[in-house]
């Protein structure tokens, strides 16, 4: 090669006969912080970590009896000022001047051994935030699972990877979400971006089930796609919600529908029936037991009635607790007044009967105001405000019950 051409080169070169340099190129000697003439009268197994040294010496012995054609090998250079630096050296036999003679090129590759140490620590630091995370982390490649942690394990029940490692997705997921799940991991792959938190159901080894919050990214595993999936378990989270959702809709004390539920009922089933009938229901001398024997006297009493009234009803209509001591009872269809009669005759008898509470005997009456959908009243509001009205007009003339006709 030209002289002027290898000292261009960014690698350094070399020559060795007999363990000394013949020649080495400029950059050789800047790897190593000499000048070529010095180099020339150093022996190359001082400029070598001794750690590699002996192995080096070998594949060179080997080349220069003809067992190894070349070899490359990396490990630890010394410079000039004692400071050690990686290179990779490759190495070919020739021969010259009619001796083995060993060339070959020495490349500095400090920086890439230092990015690569980074990018180990960076690993290893992400594994260990993987295996000791409180998320389940799971990777599936084509729907399969290749890889999860130990929540993740936890999280499904199984002793050991062996119960998951290599079982499709589908095993785990509950079958109202399967299809959800099959569309979301498509997304996944196809657009190659993370897809939202969402919650679902999952089967665990037992084959019971676990509310999880869980969400998705796309990764590669070398040239291949796949998707890592992390999740938690939020059982307890979904029962307070379910719970906070029930009480927005039950009332505490009776735990019958309330007024928020009768309003949701209306809009999403009643007027969907042609005809409905609606009692409203005030109960008289609640308040004098409040004040006379206290709140819990009262709850207490409110609670048998509505246990009383429920009795009544069963499947033939849907109870509600309205507003204090207010109820409504909606019945399917239009009662005729023999109908109703019958049914105000069951509920006066019924809440009269004596209730025993705070050490003592009390008694409470109800009045009811009667009206019919939708003659009477196609907004929710309307027909309310008339069933109160029919109720008033009840209590005024002492009644069990009105039908509103103004």
């Amino acid at each position: 090669m030209d002289q002027t051409v290898a000292n261009k080169l960014s690698h350094g070169l070399y020559m060795i006969q007999n363990g000394k340099f013949l020649w080495v190129n400029e950059s050789f000697g800047k790897i190593f912080g000499y000048s070529s003439d010095e180099i020339k009268k150093k022996n190359y197994e001082e400029m070598i970590d001794p750690d590699v040294c002996s192995t080096l010496s070998q594949f060179i012995s080997k080349t220069n009896s003809g067992e190894m054609e070349q070899f490359e090998i990396e490990g630890k250079g010394i410079k000039r000022d004692g400071c050690l630096i990686d290179i990779s050296l490759s190495n070919r036999r020739i021969v010259f001047d009619g001796k083995p003679t060993s060339i070959g090129s020495v490349i500095d590759i400090s920086d890439r051994k230092k990015l690569e140490g980074k990018l180990k620590e960076s690993q290893e630091r992400y594994r260990n935030l993987v295996e000791n995370s409180l998320v389940g982390i799971m990777i599936h490649e084509n729907e399969t699972f290749k890889y999860a942690n130990p929540m993740a394990l936890n999280l499904l029940g199984a002793e050991n990877t062996a119960e998951v490692i290599g079982q499709p997705i589908d095993r785990f997921v509950h079958s109202k979400f399967k299809s959800i799940v099959s569309k979301r991991i498509e997304n996944i792959v196809r657009d190659g971006k993370s897809v939202p938190p969402m919650y679902q159901k999952m089967i665990r080894i037992d084959g019971t089930e676990i509310d999880v919050e869980i969400s998705g990214i796309p990764i590669q595993l070398g040239d291949i796609s796949a998707v890592e999936i992390m999740f938690w378990d939020v059982t307890d989270k979904k029962k307070e919600e379910e719970l906070v959702r029930y009480r927005a809709y039950y009332d505490t004390l009776t735990d019958l529908p309330n007024y928020n539920k009768f309003q949701q009922d209306y809009a999403d089933e009643f007027n969907e029936d042609q005809y409905f009938t609606l009692l409203y229901l005030d109960m008289d001398g609640l308040k004098e037991i409040n004040e006379y024997y206290g709140r819990q006297a009262g709850d207490m009493v409110m609670v048998k009635v509505a246990a009383r009234l429920s009795g009544i009803i069963g499947n033939d209509g849907l109870i509600y607790r309205m507003n204090g001591d207010e109820f409504a009872i909606v019945l399917q269809g239009h009662k005729t007044d023999s109908e109703l009669r019958s049914i105000g005759e069951k509920i006066k008898n019924i809440t009269q009967l004596p209730i025993y509470t705070s050490n003592t005997t009390v008694r409470v009456s109800v009045t009811m105001g009667v009206v019919y959908y939708p003659n009477d009243g196609v907004e929710m509001e309307m027909l309310l405000r008339h069933a109160d009205m029919a109720k008033n007009h009840a209590l005024k003339e002492q009644a069990i019950y009105k039908i509103y006709d103004y």
